[in-house]
Protein backbone atom coordinates (compact mmCIF):
# COMPACT_ATOMS: atom_id res chain seq x y z
CA UNK A 1 0.00 0.00 0.00
CA UNK A 2 1.06 3.63 -0.72
CA UNK A 3 -0.26 6.43 0.63
CA UNK A 4 -2.16 9.17 -1.01
CA UNK A 5 -2.78 12.62 -1.36
CA UNK A 6 -2.94 14.87 1.64
CA UNK A 7 -5.63 15.73 3.83
CA UNK A 8 -7.16 12.25 2.57
CA UNK A 9 -7.09 9.17 4.66
CA UNK A 10 -6.69 6.71 2.03
CA UNK A 11 -3.84 3.79 1.43
CA UNK A 12 -3.63 2.78 -2.36
CA UNK A 13 -1.89 -0.58 -3.93
CA UNK A 14 1.36 0.25 -5.09
CA UNK A 15 -0.12 -1.54 -8.26
CA UNK A 16 -2.50 0.87 -9.16
CA UNK A 17 -1.33 4.61 -8.66
CA UNK A 18 -4.09 5.72 -11.16
CA UNK A 19 -6.35 5.08 -7.61
CA UNK A 20 -4.58 8.51 -6.10
CA UNK A 21 -6.83 10.36 -8.29
CA UNK A 22 -10.05 9.06 -7.29
CA UNK A 23 -9.93 9.57 -3.80
CA UNK A 24 -12.63 11.71 -2.31
CA UNK A 25 -16.13 11.90 -1.22
CA UNK A 26 -17.98 9.80 1.38
CA UNK A 27 -16.61 8.69 3.65
CA UNK A 28 -12.63 8.83 4.10
CA UNK A 29 -12.28 9.30 0.58
CA UNK A 30 -13.91 5.44 -0.78
CA UNK A 31 -16.87 7.01 -2.45
CA UNK A 32 -14.46 8.07 -5.26
CA UNK A 33 -12.24 4.96 -5.13
CA UNK A 34 -15.39 2.97 -5.70
CA UNK A 35 -16.97 4.64 -8.38
CA UNK A 36 -13.56 3.98 -10.61
CA UNK A 37 -13.07 0.24 -9.80
CA UNK A 38 -17.07 -0.09 -10.57
CA UNK A 39 -16.45 2.22 -13.81
CA UNK A 40 -13.40 0.09 -15.28
CA UNK A 41 -14.86 -3.13 -14.30
CA UNK A 42 -17.97 -2.50 -15.71
CA UNK A 43 -19.77 -3.04 -13.02
CA UNK A 44 -23.82 -1.47 -12.56
CA UNK A 45 -25.24 -3.91 -9.68
CA UNK A 46 -24.75 -2.93 -6.01
CA UNK A 47 -25.65 -4.12 -2.56
CA UNK A 48 -25.31 -2.90 0.88
CA UNK A 49 -26.03 -4.37 4.01
CA UNK A 50 -26.45 -1.82 6.31
CA UNK A 51 -27.93 1.02 4.41
CA UNK A 52 -29.12 2.59 7.25
CA UNK A 53 -31.84 5.39 6.21
CA UNK A 54 -30.08 6.33 2.91
CA UNK A 55 -28.24 9.59 4.42
CA UNK A 56 -24.76 7.61 4.63
CA UNK A 57 -24.94 5.81 1.71
CA UNK A 58 -22.44 5.34 -0.10
CA UNK A 59 -23.37 7.48 -3.15
CA UNK A 60 -21.40 5.44 -5.51
CA UNK A 61 -24.35 3.21 -5.29
CA UNK A 62 -26.64 5.46 -6.76
CA UNK A 63 -25.14 5.48 -10.27
CA UNK A 64 -25.86 1.58 -10.04
CA UNK A 65 -28.77 0.71 -12.67
CA UNK A 66 -29.42 -2.34 -9.85
CA UNK A 67 -29.49 -1.60 -6.10
CA UNK A 68 -30.73 -4.07 -3.70
CA UNK A 69 -30.15 -2.48 0.37
CA UNK A 70 -30.50 -4.53 3.22
CA UNK A 71 -31.76 -2.88 6.50
CA UNK A 72 -32.76 -4.61 9.60
CA UNK A 73 -34.57 -1.02 11.02
CA UNK A 74 -38.43 -0.80 9.92
CA UNK A 75 -38.70 2.69 10.19
CA UNK A 76 -35.40 3.23 8.16
CA UNK A 77 -36.44 1.18 5.30
CA UNK A 78 -39.17 3.56 4.80
CA UNK A 79 -36.78 6.17 3.91
CA UNK A 80 -34.82 4.18 1.70
CA UNK A 81 -37.71 3.66 0.04
CA UNK A 82 -38.30 6.76 -0.08
CA UNK A 83 -35.23 8.23 -1.22
CA UNK A 84 -34.39 4.68 -3.31
CA UNK A 85 -37.88 4.10 -5.05
CA UNK A 86 -36.40 1.63 -8.03
CA UNK A 87 -34.22 -0.18 -5.56
CA UNK A 88 -35.01 -3.57 -4.40
CA UNK A 89 -35.24 -3.27 0.08
CA UNK A 90 -35.10 -6.01 2.21
CA UNK A 91 -35.22 -6.61 5.99
CA UNK A 92 -32.14 -8.33 8.01
CA UNK A 93 -29.36 -9.72 5.92
CA UNK A 94 -29.42 -13.81 5.95
CA UNK A 95 -27.05 -16.08 5.18
CA UNK A 96 -29.17 -17.24 2.21
CA UNK A 97 -29.18 -14.31 0.62
CA UNK A 98 -25.36 -14.79 -0.37
CA UNK A 99 -26.91 -17.07 -2.92
CA UNK A 100 -29.09 -13.98 -5.07
CA UNK A 101 -25.47 -11.77 -5.15
CA UNK A 102 -24.03 -11.53 -8.46
CA UNK A 103 -20.37 -11.62 -9.07
CA UNK A 104 -20.51 -8.66 -11.38
CA UNK A 105 -21.52 -6.74 -8.66
CA UNK A 106 -20.14 -4.21 -5.57
CA UNK A 107 -20.89 -5.44 -2.50
CA UNK A 108 -20.72 -3.17 0.69
CA UNK A 109 -21.13 -4.50 4.81
CA UNK A 110 -21.52 -1.98 7.06
CA UNK A 111 -23.14 -3.32 9.96
CA UNK A 112 -21.10 -2.21 12.86
CA UNK A 113 -20.94 -5.50 14.22
CA UNK A 114 -19.75 -9.16 12.79
CA UNK A 115 -19.07 -7.06 9.20
CA UNK A 116 -16.28 -9.82 8.54
CA UNK A 117 -18.48 -12.71 8.61
CA UNK A 118 -21.21 -11.65 6.76
CA UNK A 119 -18.47 -10.63 4.11
CA UNK A 120 -16.60 -14.24 4.69
CA UNK A 121 -20.23 -16.26 3.46
CA UNK A 122 -20.71 -13.79 0.59
CA UNK A 123 -17.25 -14.01 -0.40
CA UNK A 124 -17.18 -18.02 -0.46
CA UNK A 125 -20.82 -17.54 -1.98
CA UNK A 126 -20.88 -15.13 -4.50
CA UNK A 127 -17.21 -13.91 -4.57
CA UNK A 128 -18.41 -10.42 -6.22
CA UNK A 129 -15.73 -8.63 -8.20
CA UNK A 130 -15.65 -5.84 -5.41
CA UNK A 131 -16.33 -5.99 -1.77
CA UNK A 132 -15.94 -2.85 0.91
CA UNK A 133 -16.17 -3.81 3.88
CA UNK A 134 -16.17 -2.37 7.51
CA UNK A 135 -13.25 -2.64 10.64
CA UNK A 136 -12.55 -1.09 13.81
CA UNK A 137 -11.89 2.19 13.58
CA UNK A 138 -7.93 2.66 12.88
CA UNK A 139 -8.13 5.90 15.46
CA UNK A 140 -10.43 4.49 18.23
CA UNK A 141 -8.75 3.76 21.29
CA UNK A 142 -9.52 0.20 23.13
CA UNK A 143 -7.39 -2.00 20.57
CA UNK A 144 -4.65 -0.34 21.24
CA UNK A 145 -4.91 -1.01 24.75
CA UNK A 146 -2.13 -3.74 26.62
CA UNK A 147 -4.04 -7.21 27.38
CA UNK A 148 -7.39 -6.15 25.08
CA UNK A 149 -8.63 -10.06 25.09
CA UNK A 150 -8.27 -11.12 21.36
CA UNK A 151 -8.27 -14.60 19.84
CA UNK A 152 -4.73 -16.29 19.38
CA UNK A 153 -5.79 -15.42 15.74
CA UNK A 154 -5.62 -12.01 16.74
CA UNK A 155 -9.97 -11.83 16.05
CA UNK A 156 -12.45 -10.23 18.61
CA UNK A 157 -14.34 -12.73 20.59
CA UNK A 158 -17.71 -13.16 19.19
CA UNK A 159 -19.21 -12.03 22.73
CA UNK A 160 -16.89 -8.48 22.38
CA UNK A 161 -18.23 -8.03 18.25
CA UNK A 162 -20.76 -5.47 18.10
CA UNK A 163 -20.25 -3.35 21.57
CA UNK A 164 -20.35 -0.01 22.29
CA UNK A 165 -17.71 1.82 23.82
CA UNK A 166 -17.06 5.91 24.54
CA UNK A 167 -17.53 8.51 21.23
CA UNK A 168 -19.36 6.08 19.22
CA UNK A 169 -17.53 3.50 18.82
CA UNK A 170 -18.32 0.05 18.53
CA UNK A 171 -16.00 -3.07 18.35
CA UNK A 172 -15.60 -4.75 15.69
CA UNK A 173 -12.82 -6.69 13.94
CA UNK A 174 -8.61 -5.24 13.57
CA UNK A 175 -8.25 -4.50 9.54
CA UNK A 176 -5.66 -6.84 9.37
CA UNK A 177 -7.90 -9.74 9.93
CA UNK A 178 -10.64 -8.98 7.66
CA UNK A 179 -7.60 -8.77 4.71
CA UNK A 180 -6.54 -11.91 5.62
CA UNK A 181 -9.71 -13.87 5.80
CA UNK A 182 -10.76 -11.63 2.47
CA UNK A 183 -7.43 -13.12 0.74
CA UNK A 184 -7.99 -16.65 1.86
CA UNK A 185 -11.26 -16.00 -0.52
CA UNK A 186 -9.14 -14.49 -3.38
CA UNK A 187 -9.22 -11.28 -2.38
CA UNK A 188 -6.67 -8.24 -2.86
CA UNK A 189 -7.28 -5.28 -0.92
CA UNK A 190 -6.68 -1.66 -3.29
CA UNK A 191 -7.40 0.49 -0.80
CA UNK A 192 -7.51 1.29 2.83
CA UNK A 193 -9.34 4.12 5.19
CA UNK A 194 -9.81 4.33 8.87
CA UNK A 195 -12.76 2.45 8.67
CA UNK A 196 -13.26 0.46 5.35
CA UNK A 197 -11.05 -1.60 2.95
CA UNK A 198 -11.90 -1.94 -0.17
CA UNK A 199 -10.89 -4.86 -2.02
CA UNK A 200 -11.23 -6.71 -5.82
CA UNK A 201 -11.34 -10.13 -6.35
CA UNK A 202 -8.25 -11.83 -7.88
CA UNK A 203 -10.13 -12.65 -11.15
CA UNK A 204 -10.33 -9.40 -12.05
CA UNK A 205 -7.13 -7.57 -10.59
CA UNK A 206 -5.63 -7.90 -14.74
CA UNK A 207 -8.13 -5.31 -16.16
CA UNK A 208 -7.28 -2.86 -13.24
CA UNK A 209 -3.33 -3.14 -13.61
CA UNK A 210 -2.67 -2.41 -16.66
Amino acid sequence: MTSTKPNIDVEVCESMPWLVDHCYGWQFGEQGVLIELCRRLGIDRGYEVGAGDGDELPVTLDFMRHLTLYEIEQDKRGKLRVKYPLATIHGAYEPQHATLIKAESCVIVDIDSDDLAIAEEIAETAAPYVMMVEHYDRQAPWMATPGVMLEPDQRVPDWLVGMSLAHGFRIQQPWQVVQESLGDFGYRIVALTRVNGINVHKSQLEKLCQ
